[in-house]
């Protein structure tokens, strides 16, 4: 990585932890590491219909398994980073206390979708700690269009992970108004607003707090803050990339002439 910044005419970092790492990492000039954040994936920007979700989209078996409420994870892998064994240890407590609270409405189920789920269905203890946890379904990997009325279903996605450079399916969840539930993890905390939960610390006990949090509020309709998502839109990101290659392109041009 030193290697590669020195070397570097700019480097662009998605997040601001990012930016800060790299500075701190290298030593180099703060100006040659420049902050732009990832774009809202193309497939989500449509005109959210409510919190209801299309249940045309969906395949009978998650229906049934999600039932009136569903929390949904996103696992991209199962690396310990990745907090996916914290996140069904948690989901178990939650599921217990729930339960004592007495809510007059169904516990919600947890909905694992995600490459990273179908590595974890291989996993036998991580399938045993899923069935131990119960209200879990492994739903695996699923096409853009099905994600997108997940989330739209969803009363909220959930993100365990210990540590991120940046988090797409945060922003994805919100482009369709669904409330980001996440540990203090920096580059996260960049990215969540006042509809979003964020755990007190990185343990499993605040995560299971934050789960409480989440399931007891009451169902509104869901509010997309376009304020927040305007920072990640497509048009603002390549112009803010060109400009970056505009600006290199321009050094180098002084630099031939002299």
């Amino acid at each position: 990585i030193r290697s590669a910044v020195a070397r570097a005419s700019r480097v662009i970092a998605v997040s601001e932890d990012t930016r800060r790492a790299l500075l701190s990492l290298t030593n180099t000039n703060i100006s040659k590491v420049v902050h732009i954040p990832n774009a809202i994936p193309p497939f989500l920007g449509y005109t959210s219909t409510g919190h209801g979700r299309s249940q045309g989209l969906l395949p009978l078996a998650i229906s049934r398994s999600a039932g009136d409420r569903y929390f949904v994870s996103v696992v991209s892998n199962c690396k310990p980073h990745k907090g996916v064994v914290d996140l069904l240890l948690a989901w178990s407590d939650f599921v217990e206390r729930y339960k004592e609270r007495g809510g007059d409405r169904p516990c919600p189920q947890l909905l694992l979708v995600g490459y990273g789920a179908e590595a974890l269905r291989a996993d036998k203890k991580l399938c045993e700690l899923a069935a131990k946890a119960k209200h879990v379904r492994i739903v695996g990997a699923v096409a853009n269009d099905l994600l997108r009325h997940l989330y739209r279903g969803a009363e909220a996605l959930v993100v365990p992970s210990l540590a991120e450079g940046f988090c797409f399916p945060a922003l994805e969840a919100q482009s369709v108004g669904t409330c980001v539930i996440c540990r203090p993890v920096a580059a996260l905390k960049e990215l969540v607003t006042e509809n979003d939960l964020v755990a007190h610390d990185t343990s499993i006990g605040a995560l299971t707090l934050a789960l409480l949090a989440g399931a007891m509020r009451p169902r509104l309709d869901k509010v997309v803050i376009a304020a927040h998502l305007e920072r990640f839109s497509l048009s603002r990101t390549t112009k803010e990339v060109r400009a970056v290659y505009s600006a290199v392109m321009s050094e180098r041009s002084e630099q031939a002439l002299s």
